[in-house]
């Protein structure tokens, strides 16, 4: 029963730094989306939601509803130069408390923690939490669309480090609750263990790279997500008829 709610909470994109040079006008743009999942017969809606803090960081969360239960997923981070610096995250599942998780990201002291045991992981630059890379990949899709020829990145998950490569399949016009509209089409996968659970992802190229859709392959079934509504810079998102 938990197969649906992860994409939702991890927004699925389990996308080393290897970033692309973000073009200067490139930035976060705050918005807020309804998403729906499926798996097989079973269903969830959850939203996401990245957002501006006072004191200058960026926050983006996940949260899903299903069988009376709520998950949250959210990370806080800066920009330094144009790119993401991940800060805290947070992943509280009651479904699975083995699951749930919180990061402390010590940039001077060059560690990240595991609040719950304590356990910690060397840091480099570049490596970010399992939300906001997401916000670093789509900051570098949209810096440079056609010349964007993909990417790695490296994230921070239970107690170890995992490299998940991002690469262009071409643009499509993509049928949503909001629309037609004009999406770049991604392909994620893991370089060192090729075993068929790749995962696409469209953006929508005129929405700021906001996530559209997603398609998890698990073996022979297939986990989506799919957006339902949503505003980007306090816009609302529509598309063609």
């Amino acid at each position: 029963m938990l197969k649906p709610l992860l994409p939702l909470v991890h927004a699925t994109i389990v996308l080393s730094a290897l970033p692309l040079a973000a073009n200067a006008d490139e930035q976060p743009h705050p918005y807020s989306g309804t998403y729906q999942t499926k798996y097989g017969m079973l269903s969830a809606t959850g939203e996401r939601k990245l957002e501006a803090q006072p004191d200058g960081t960026w926050k983006l969360e996940n949260h899903a509803r299903l069988l009376m239960v709520d998950v949250a997923e959210r990370s806080t981070f800066t920009l330094e130069n144009g790119k993401v610096v991940s800060q805290t995250y947070e992943f509280v599942n009651p479904l699975s408390k083995d699951r749930s998780m919180s990061l402390t990201f010590d940039w001077p002291q060059k560690r990240v923690t595991e609040k719950r045991d304590q356990k910690s992981l060397p840091l480099t630059p570049g490596v970010f939490d399992k939300l906001s890379y997401q916000e670093q990949m789509q900051m570098d899709v949209c810096a440079n669309p056609s010349g964007f020829s993909g990417e790695d990145f490296t994230v921070v998950d239970r107690g170890r480090l995992k490299t998940y490569r991002v690469e262009p399949v071409g643009p499509e016009q993509l049928k949503t609750a909001a629309g037609t509209l004009n999406t770049i089409k991604l392909r994620q996968f893991r370089p060192d263990k090729r075993d068929g659970r790749d995962t696409m992802i469209w953006l929508a190229s005129d929405w700021h790279c906001l996530l559209v859709r997603l398609d998890q392959h698990e073996g022979d079934d297939i986990v989506s997500l799919t957006l339902v509504k949503a505003t980007v810079d306090g816009t609302p998102v529509t598309g063609k008829p």
